[in-house]
């Protein structure tokens, strides 16, 4: 018995689709690079829904004293910890995105922060310019805004913050005869403004909660990528810049012969003492 259903891929897998979304959003765009990078990150973060579950469910499978006391237990929980604190990144980064697609002009990418694209899109909403845009920037604020307000990402937000900068978050590995199943004990979340409870939470509803952060980030690129009107590119003889799944987000496969052979750049000092480019 495991303790997620997620440990098989769905039918229609959303990872697939955002990859996709993504491909259509970088031919738009003209593959703009910044976009790129953005999307590799989130993709990589949407990746973890995916692959924790895996991971968890092998590690937990089998005696549940056995899974205790060999230490596979608690390796269960760090993986699945991970992958909370892994989706918590995926606000950030889609706000990457929408800077990139949407904000005119574009916020420095140093300063760039779901909530703060969030307000600059919304400023655009309320500009002197073609109601039907102002309409389709209201719209796409009312996505970052639900996103960065729904319950299930203010429990990764406030999870991953409070065990970094505050306290551990206990975890009990819930056993019976022939299984075990991680719960994240309750903890209180203090900032500056408020203080939030949040109560017990198996994995599983966990892995719930960041399914939905997932569709929500699908379906605020989807939006981006539908602007730009794609099907225009495909029917004045465009086609898609590259495939999605080749970016940095997917590890290169390689034989240790050939990345020990391949030439890399690096920087050493001249006799002057500046900084100059050299093969090795």
């Amino acid at each position: 018995m495991t303790e997620t259903d997620a440990s098989a891929i769905p039918e229609e897998d959303p990872l697939v689709r955002f990859s996709d979304e993504c491909s259509w959003l970088l031919t738009a765009y003209e593959g703009d690079e910044t976009l790129e990078s953005a999307l590799a990150g989130l993709y990589y973060a949407m990746k973890s829904t995916r692959i924790a579950p895996r991971v968890v469910d092998t590690l937990l499978l089998g005696d549940s004293s056995e899974t205790t006391s060999s230490g596979r237990g608690e390796d269960a929980c760090y993986v699945a910890e991970t992958m909370v604190k892994t989706v918590h990144s995926s606000g950030d980064l889609l706000a990457q995105a929408v800077n990139v697609c949407v904000c005119e002009p574009r916020l420095g990418v140093a300063g760039v922060t779901l909530f703060g694209v969030k307000g600059q899109v919304e400023r655009q909403s309320q500009a002197g310019i073609d109601a039907q845009l102002r309409d389709w920037y209201a719209r796409v604020a009312v996505e970052l805004g639900r996103l960065a307000d729904s319950p299930d990402y203010l429990y990764v937000s406030d999870f991953t913050n409070t065990s970094k900068h505050q306290a551990f978050i206990n975890r009990t590995i819930v056993t019976t005869d022939d299984s075990c199943a991680i719960v994240f004990n309750a903890f209180t979340r203090n900032d500056r403004s408020s203080t939030r409870e949040h109560a017990a939470r198996s994995f599983s509803d966990v892995c719930a909660m960041v399914g939905r952060i997932r569709d929500s980030c699908i379906g605020v690129v989807q939006m981006m990528e539908q602007r730009q009107m794609w099907d225009r590119t495909v029917a004045s003889g465009g086609s898609l810049v590259s495939d999605f799944l080749s970016v940095n987000a997917t590890p290169q496969v390689m034989t240790a012969e050939d990345f020990t052979t391949r030439t890399y750049k690096s920087f050493t000092d001249d006799a002057a003492g500046h900084p100059t480019e050299t093969e090795s």
